[in-house]
């Protein structure tokens, strides 16, 4: 009995098909290499600077940024540094070094301790002299320190009584502040006080005052002005 042919074509067909569909190979794909365990050398590394990095967190919380000389911040970073030079904790950390000497010598300077504001800023300078923020800082130091002031201490007793002589002082200098378009700061034991003296202030001139307030425990004026 001879096949029929009429069952076997679509076969022969379907196959013919199959057989053209070749399919591409299959792509090796590449291994990621594991990372290389750390050499003996690199683990005695890490182990130097792990205590050192603690060392100088501690000192530099306990403000112990360049003093004394054998313990402090700064020379804990210079040892990281010198196992590794690339170490990123220990170049943010003697960034941070400049940025607290700089928010000291900020903070000196807005309270007219200048000489003190220099020793800062220099001492910034000297753990790294190229950090970025310290031109502008020695600017605003040095504009501070050409502004002119004149200081009032103010009676506590005449502030407690109010005495006429007070507010004719009072007025005397916001008609000086008037003359040097200057800033009055006020410094006052409590806010209440230093609204008094700000109105007696304003009730001499036709202009109002600008002042700035501050708590203290002695009562002044100062007026700042070019």
């Amino acid at each position: 009995m001879l096949p029929d042919y009429r069952i076997l074509f679509p076969i022969f067909i379907i196959v013919a098909l199959l057989s053209a569909c070749v399919l591409p190979p299959a792509r090796k794909l590449t291994p990621i290499p594991k990372p290389l365990p750390p050499t003996i050398a690199e683990k005695k590394d890490q182990e130097q600077i792990t205590p050192l990095l603690d060392e100088a967190y501690l000192a530099f919380e306990d403000n112990r940024l360049t003093t004394p000389l054998d313990d402090n911040a700064y020379y804990r970073y210079l040892q990281v540094l010198s196992i590794d030079p690339e170490n990123a904790s220990a170049n943010q950390g003697i960034a941070e070094i400049v940025e607290k000497y700089l928010e000291w010598a900020i903070s000196s300077a807005e309270q007219e301790s200048f000489k003190k504001a220099v020793d800062y800023l220099n001492k910034a300078r000297s753990v790294d002299e190229s950090h970025p923020n310290i031109p502008s800082v020695a600017k605003l130091i040095a504009n501070l320190r050409s502004i002119n002031r004149k200081t009032y201490p103010l009676s506590i007793d005449a502030l407690n009584n109010g005495r006429p002589r007070l507010i004719e002082a009072l007025h005397s200098i916001a008609m000086q502040a008037e003359e040097h378009n200057a800033m009055v700061v006020i410094t006052a034991r409590n806010d209440q006080e230093g609204r008094w003296i700000y109105q007696q202030l304003n009730d001499a001139t036709p202009r109002r005052i600008r002042a700035t307030f501050e708590l203290g425990r002695n009562p002044r004026i100062r007026l700042l002005y070019k």
